[in-house]
């Protein structure tokens, strides 16, 4: 038991130096998830991470997990698990900053911070808007709607932190998946008024990604009857969602209307020059030189949404800082960091990709889109389709004819054309375009 325990302090040594070492390759969000692992050391080669729910689990394994397993590999440690402990707590929250009703705010989330562009400008004015701390009933609720990854989150963060400084104090942020989980646990332990009453007493109520509130039922009645009393006191409520609200599979007609009565904004996808100035602004944060030319290399390749810049940006900073020992970023360096990202995109922008995600956000099959069917059910979505492709992927005119099992290349044409017009003079339709470019680029 004496060995172990000394191995125990050895390996929270060793486990705080990891900490320190990857601290200036990540956002202080993801510092503040790492921070939040538990160490519960296995044998000396392997070791078991223990997340405080299975929503810090989930990010360390899709943006952190390889270069934590590197860095504690490099340390000796060849076998990483993280896990989450089983008596898991809802939020993941920063001690030396409590806050009143368990904000969750991210602090470090402002409007100084965030770059505002056209593809945002219409949701930054809204958000900036409703933080001023009156109360709008034209804004009320805000609903901010986009695709993964493009700032929605950011901005929410910043209305919270705005309006606790504007004297709203209490406030509370919480993501759908989150409000569902506690809302049955309430339910299981019989604390449903409880839970009720903590909700209904804030200031403002923040709700990330609401489309998870689809289908579930009891969850969604809760929802209506909270909504329903914070509007009545004049209390702020600002949502996100991936999608327009009246898409939402398995929403309550009655939530769709509550969601659509106040103000709906979205954000798409950030332009080229936007992408650049957000790689500027990220790698300032981060104290990293970073050139023009590798900005714009990063911008033109990562299309995607802001989350993917910055893991691009990162994976730069790492090799240029620990694998080629503090050398400045060129090109080549951004090609070689970015390879495998770059392939994987490459993958997502296929024929094949695009057809079936086309397809899944339509509700048809795969044979229904390329069909010769002149049904607008199937019609516009294969339009959609091919100028999507001729978009994102290298394909002549022709070649993407016979990918579609069209004889002419003049029938990709048309579908280009119609769809670029309908871009320009239709702001809802342009929206549902980008949100599906956005799906299959992330």
């Amino acid at each position: 038991m004496a060995a172990e325990s000394q191995y125990y302090g050895q390996a929270l040594l060793l486990w705080q130096s990891v900490l320190d070492m990857m601290a200036p390759l990540c956002s202080k969000e993801d510092n503040l998830v790492l921070g939040s692992l538990t160490l519960k050391t296995k044998s000396e080669k392997e070791w078991i991470l223990l997340a405080p729910n299975k929503f810090a689990c989930e990010q360390i394994r899709a943006s952190l997990f390889d270069a934590l397993q590197m860095f504690l590999g490099n340390k000796g440690i060849k076998k990483v698990k993280v896990e989450v402990a089983s008596t898991p707590d809802l939020f993941v929250s920063d001690a030396s900053t409590p806050a009143p009703f368990e904000s969750n705010l991210i602090s470090d989330y402002q409007f100084h911070n965030f770059v505002e562009a056209p593809s945002n400008h219409e949701a930054f004015a809204a958000a900036e808007r409703v933080s001023s701390g009156a109360f709008l009933a034209d804004s009320n609720p805000l609903l901010i709607y986009g695709g993964t990854g493009l700032g929605k989150s950011h901005l929410m963060h910043a209305a919270g932190n705005a309006l606790r400084r504007n004297g709203r104090t209490a406030v509370m942020y919480m993501n759908a998946e989150q409000y569902v989980n506690e809302f049955l646990a309430a339910l299981a332990g019989k604390t449903q008024k409880a839970f009720s009453n903590r909700l209904r007493s804030v200031d403002a109520l923040l709700i990330d990604d609401v489309q998870f509130l689809g289908g579930k039922t009891q969850s969604q009645a809760e929802f209506f009857h909270t909504f329903n009393e914070l509007i009545d006191k004049k209390r702020q409520i600002i949502m996100t969602c991936d999608r327009y609200p009246k898409e939402i599979e398995g929403l309550e007609a009655r939530l769709k209307s509550r969601f659509g009565a106040g103000l709906t904004v979205s954000i798409r996808a950030p332009e080229p020059e936007t992408r650049f100035a957000i790689l500027k602004s990220k790698a300032k944060e981060q104290n990293f030189p970073l050139p023009d030319d590798v900005a714009y290399f990063i911008a033109e390749n990562i299309e995607s949404n802001v989350r993917d810049l910055e893991g691009a940006l990162k994976k730069v900073i790492f090799q240029c800082q620990v694998l080629k020992k503090n050398e400045p970023a060129t090109v080549p360096i951004a090609q070689a960091a970015l390879a495998d990202l770059l392939q994987a995109q490459k993958k997502q922008t296929s024929v094949e990709n695009i057809l079936r995600v086309v397809a899944q956000y339509y509700a048809i099959s795969a044979d229904e889109l390329l069909s010769r069917s002149r049904k607008k059910t199937f019609a516009e979505p294969r339009m959609l389709a091919m100028a999507l492709t001729r978009e994102l992927t290298d394909l002549s005119l022709k070649a993407i004819a016979q990918a579609y099992q069209r004889k002419d290349h003049s029938t990709v044409m048309h579908a280009v054309e119609n769809m670029e017009k309908r871009r320009q003079s239709e702001p809802r339709f342009r929206e549902e375009y980008d949100n599906i470019r956005t799906i299959i680029t992330a």
